[in-house]
């Protein structure tokens, strides 16, 4: 029965990490979701063992699921910021267009 066990601790840690990665996505942690991904690697290294045979696929398809809608996330968040940097550009350019003006420089 020890093999049940390790498995539910096992399934248990990688619902945990899958949560903290969603609090890392939405607090804009990027290096901590980094260590989080390698830290699931680990585990599901770990279900690859022959006395967790069948783990892996057990949870493959909710780690799938929970991985795209992150991945979605993460996309929505570049996005969000490509589009603050590109007004962050835009405003530095006018910014500096109207110190010119000021200073005469225009004129």
């Amino acid at each position: 029965m020890q093999h049940a066990e390790d498995a539910r601790q096992l399934r248990q840690q990688i619902s945990t990490l899958l949560k903290e990665m969603e609090l890392a996505v939405a607090n804009g942690q990027w290096q901590r979701i980094r260590a989080l991904d390698k830290r699931m690697v680990q585990l599901l290294n770990v279900c690859n063992t022959p006395e967790l045979q069948g783990l892996q696929q057990q949870l493959q398809p909710i780690i799938a699921r929970q991985y795209r809608q992150l991945l979605g996330k993460i996309d929505t968040a570049k996005s969000e910021l490509e589009s603050k940097m590109r007004q962050h550009v835009s405003d530095k350019e006018g910014l500096e267009a109207y110190q010119a003006s000021v200073d005469g420089r225009l004129w």
